[in-house]
C-alpha cells in the first residue's frame, strides 16, 4: 500500500465514518436544546393522570354539595362548630389541590429540564471534544473506527496511530488478531490501544490480548494500554503485569487502569506490579494510572509502587487517588 493511499484511506475513515459525523451533528451539533413534550408525558404522564383525576373527585364532590343541599345540610350538621359549611370546605381544599398540582406540573417541567441539560451538555462535550480531537490530529492519523470497519484495521497498522475504540464491545479474539496481524506486515512499536469502558476487554479480553504480545515479541510491543473502566480485576491485572515483567512490552510509555474498582491494589497486586517495574522492561514507561482503584492499604502499597515506577524511569508519573 504506498503513502498516498494510506494517507486517503486514513482521511476517508476519519471524514466517512470515523466519528459517524452526521448522526452525532444532528443530536448533538447544537447549543441550543428543544423541549421534549413527548417525552415529558412518557416520563411524567402517569404523575400528571393522578393529579388529573385527584382534582376531577374534588370538583365533583364540590358540585354534588353544590346541587344537594339536603346532603350539604346533613353534610354540615357532621362539622357543627365550624364556621364553614361543607359545601365552603369543598370548595377550598379543591382550590388547594390545583394550587397543589399546578405546583408539581412546574416542579415536574423543570426537573425534566434539568435532566435534559445535564444528558444534552454530556453528549455536546463529548461531541464537541471528539470532533475537536480530530480536527487537532487528524494528520497525526487519530482514527475512531465505527464497528463496521474494524476488520480492516490490521491492514493499516504499518503506520502510527491511536486505536481508540472507546465504550464499544471489542473481544479479546480481535486485539489478538490485530497484534499478530500488524507483526506480519511489519509491526508498529507505535501503536496506542484505547480501551476506554471496552466490558468485553476484560477476561478473555486481557487473556487474548497478552497472548498475543508474548508472541509478537519485543520490538511490537503498544506504546499505550488504556483499560479505563473496563471491570479489570486483580486476575486480568496479574496477565497484564506479567507480560510487562516478561519484557513484552518494552515501548510502554502509557498504563491506565483508572476507574477500575473491581482491581483492589493489596499486597499481591503491589507486589507483582513492582516486580515488572522492577524487571528492567519498562524504561519508557511516562505514566502510570491507578486513579480510582482501591488501594487496601492506601499510604504503603501505594508508595511501593512509585517508588518501584522510579526504578524503572526516574521521571515516570505515578496518578492514584490516594
Amino acid at each position: 500500500m504506498s503513502g498516498d493511499s494510506k494517507e486517503q484511506r486514513v482521511e476517508s475513515l476519519e471524514e466517512g465514518g470515523g466519528v459517524q459525523g452526521g448522526e452525532e451533528e444532528g443530536g448533538a451539533g447544537g447549543d441550543r436544546m428543544k423541549f421534549n413534550w413527548t417525552l415529558f408525558l412518557q416520563e411524567y404522564g402517569q404523575h400528571l393522570i393522578f393529579h388529573f383525576a385527584d382534582l376531577f373527585g374534588d370538583a365533583m364532590q364540590w358540585a354534588s354539595l353544590k346541587t344537594d343541599p339536603a346532603e350539604a345540610e346533613i353534610a354540615q350538621t357532621q362539622v357543627a362548630g365550624l364556621s364553614l359549611t361543607v359545601v365552603d370546605a369543598a370548595l377550598i381544599a379543591f382550590v388547594i389541590n390545583v394550587v397543589i398540582s399546578i405546583g408539581s406540573l412546574v416542579f415536574d417541567v423543570f426537573a425534566h429540564m434539568e435532566t435534559n441539560s445535564i444528558e444534552h451538555k454530556y453528549t455536546r462535550e463529548d461531541h464537541q471534544y471528539r470532533e475537536g480531537k480530530l480536527k487537532a490530529q487528524r494528520r497525526n492519523s487519530l482514527i475512531r473506527l465505527p464497528l463496521a470497519v474494524v476488520e480492516d484495521v490490521p491492514s493499516l497498522l504499518v503506520s502510527s496511530f491511536v486505536l481508540s475504540l472507546k465504550g464499544h464491545d471489542i473481544n479479546g479474539i480481535f486485539f489478538y488478531n490485530l497484534l499478530l496481524d500488524a507483526r506480519q506486515k511489519g509491526g508498529n512499536p507505535h501503536l496506542r490501544l484505547g480501551l476506554v469502558y471496552n466490558f468485553e476487554a476484560n477476561e478473555k479480553g486481557v487473556k487474548r490480548l497478552v497472548e498475543a504480545l508474548d508472541k509478537t515479541g519485543h520490538a511490537e510491543g503498544p506504546e499505550e494500554l488504556n483499560f479505563e473502566g473496563c471491570g479489570i480485576d486483580w486476575e486480568n491485572a496479574k496477565l497484564i503485569f506479567g507480560a510487562m515483567q516478561r519484557g513484552h512490552t518494552p515501548n510502554l510509555k502509557k498504563l491506565e487502569l483508572d476507574s477500575n474498582r473491581g482491581l483492589t491494589v493489596g499486597r499481591e497486586a503491589t507486589d507483582g506490579l513492582a516486580a515488572a517495574l522492577e524487571s528492567g522492561g519498562l524504561a519508557k514507561l511516562e505514566r502510570l494510572s491507578l486513579w480510582d482503584c482501591r488501594f487496601s492499604n492506601t499510604p504503603t502499597y501505594a508508595e511501593k509502587i512509585r517508588e518501584a515506577a522510579k526504578k524503572a524511569n526516574p521521571k515516570v508519573f505515578v496518578h492514584t487517588s490516594h
